[in-house]
């Protein structure tokens, strides 16, 4: 026979070991005595005395949608509000469902480029211009 045991401390109450047991005993307050069951993406968790899976995106990246910040998920359960597993992409926003190409933000960017370069080629003409001024 074998206990299998849960974190009690933690709101998902997630599997943690298992050991083996007594047959004339009962299982502790944090274990039980049925095999917890392991899918891809979710994680066995205890619940009114029955093991249930729980999504499990920890170690993966989630992105903000408002920041495009990354952060790595260190917890069991839905991805928080606010955040996605789809990876932002240059000049993008997102639109409630996934990361599309922002025209302005893409427009803007080549604008202010386009100027830095004009900037700089003018400087090197007046540059060029004035030493040949000074022959």
């Amino acid at each position: 026979m074998i206990n299998y045991y849960y974190d009690n401390t933690n709101e998902f109450r997630p599997y943690t070991h298992q050991l083996d047991a007594n047959d004339d005993t009962m299982p502790p307050d944090n274990a039980l005595r049925v095999a917890p069951e392991f899918r891809s993406g979710h994680y066995p968790c205890e619940k009114n005395g029955k093991w249930i899976l729980i999504e499990d995106h920890r170690e993966k990246t989630a992105y903000n949608i408002e920041t495009q910040e990354a952060i790595e998920i260190d917890y069991l359960g839905k991805i928080k509000a606010g955040f996605t597993l789809l990876q932002p992409f240059e000049f993008c926003k997102w639109n409630g469902e996934k990361w599309v190409l922002d025209e302005e933000q893409k427009k803007s960017f080549i604008i202010k480029l386009n100027q830095s370069k004009l900037a700089n080629l003018l400087s090197d003409a007046n540059n060029e211009i004035e030493i040949l001024n000074d022959k």
